[in-house]
């Protein structure tokens, strides 16, 4: 089942990130080569910034973490940052012998852009460029990777799917699975990633699966409702990793996967899979509810732990704002602007929005954020500009009370009807009364 969205308004939101906010990552470590939490596709904590663009629901409700699931997600990790070396047939092992060492996700895709890399001004020429080297590359794998990543930075998770399914039929390379594989455990297809990792490991053969994978395939079942499998994977996982350096670096993930294991139901999860509940819950009302808990988070006397809220609000509201529900958008342009979000581009946008309900709510939430910082008459001439364009009844209305606000003008003039006559005389009145 697809459903369409409303992609203006996120992509706006998405353009006006703050830098260390552009981390792609998720499962398939899009954004950086290596994990803040160290472990393959992020680990059970890492932030991910993925969401499709016609989302398709192959899964029930029930296979999807509970938003009340909230109170107890871990914390959401900095973003790590990476460099741009190109690499083929290493992303998915080194040669060692003459045979391929595994490697898990994390290391198989070192050619991403950095996290921490800033947004080129001309995205279309930049798109371009990524598939035009994709079409004309004789290895698919890097491009595709790397036009997946850019895709998916911008929440555009179904074509990034859809160029790994593509690559895929080019190159036999596992990178591209375990890739698609965390795209879709972060669009809430927790079963499809399941099935796809133990895919992967089956075919590994006589090598052992990467600890990162195994990892990944853990969480994976363990969401998907297969909890004897995690627990199975999660044995093997033991088994390969025994007491060395890795299971050193990762003992408090697997003490948090098996403590999981051991509760009768899954209530605690990650950031990076409530965030794959927004982007994917059917009920609007659960979409809504989450926006407004994730976005709740209090300060923190830690400055590193503020830095992810905010990293982590910033999100959000970009998913928030380019949902398929108009209710849902309009909590999260309330939201923006009671975070103090005053660019002036988001309410352009906002305020030409498909819906009405979501461009009456723009323009009294405008007159927070703007007005609120001193730009009052920003404010007034965007709300005017919309003004002498607006025919629905109640966003006219809505922005002829917001004009009222940031005049200071209350019932200066009596909107009598909204009708074409109402409307006409409104717009001479404010004309007017904007010039004084």
């Amino acid at each position: 089942m697809s459903r369409s969205r409303s992609p203006a308004l996120a992509r706006t939101v998405l353009f006006l990130l703050p830098l260390q906010l552009l981390v792609i990552g998720g499962g398939c470590q899009l954004g950086s080569h290596q994990s803040p939490s160290g472990s393959a596709f992020g680990g059970a904590g890492e932030s991910t910034f993925s969401r499709l663009a016609a989302r398709s629901r192959a899964e029930p409700a029930s296979a999807v973490p509970r938003p009340e699931a909230l109170d107890g997600a871990e914390p959401m990790p900095r973003a790590g940052t990476t460099g741009g070396a190109e690499t083929s047939a290493a992303a998915t092992g080194v040669d060692v012998g003459g045979e391929r060492e595994p490697r898990d996700v994390a290391a198989a895709t070192t050619e991403m852009r950095g996290a921490g890399a800033p947004p080129r001004p001309d995205a279309r020429r930049e798109e371009r460029s990524l598939r035009e080297q994709l079409a004309t590359s004789s290895d698919a794998v890097g491009p595709a990777l790397r036009l997946a990543a850019w895709l998916a930075d911008r929440e555009r998770h179904d074509e990034a799917l859809f160029v790994l399914e593509q690559a895929s039929t080019r190159s036999g390379e596992p990178a591209l699975r375990l890739a698609h594989a965390g795209l879709l455990r972060d669009t809430g297809r927790v079963g499809e990633a399941a099935a796809e990792l133990q895919s992967v490991v089956r075919d590994s053969g006589q090598l052992a699966p990467a600890p990162g994978t195994l990892l990944e395939l853990a969480q994976v079942e363990l969401l998907a409702g297969q909890r004897e499998r995690a627990r199975r994977t999660c044995a093997d996982l033991l088994r390969v990793v025994g007491d060395g350096d890795w299971f050193e670096a990762h003992g408090e993930e697997l003490q948090q996967l098996r403590a999981a294991l051991e509760r009768p139901t899954t209530t605690t999860v990650s950031i990076r899979d409530l965030l794959a509940v927004l982007r994917s819950a059917p009920a609007a009302t659960t979409r809504a509810e989450l926006v407004e808990r994730l976005l709740a988070k209090p300060l923190s006397a830690d400055a590193t732990a503020n830095e992810e809220r905010d990293a982590l609000r910033e999100r959000v509201l970009a998913i928030g704002c380019g949902d398929p529900s108009p209710a849902v958008r309009a909590r999260s342009l309330r939201a923006a602007a009671a975070l103090g979000r005053a660019e002036l581009e988001l309410w352009q946008v906002a305020l030409t929005d498909e819906a009405a309900l979501v461009r009456a709510v723009a323009a009294d939430a405008a007159v927070d954020a703007l007005a609120g910082t001193g730009r009052r008459d920003e404010a007034t001439a965007l709300l005017l500009s919309r003004l002498q364009l607006e025919e629905d009844p109640s966003a006219f209305t809505a922005l002829h009370r917001a004009l009222e606000r940031t005049a200071g003008v209350a019932h200066e003039f009596r909107l009598q009807a909204v009708d074409e006559a109402g409307r006409a005389a409104a717009r001479e009145f404010w004309q007017e009364r904007c010039r004084r």
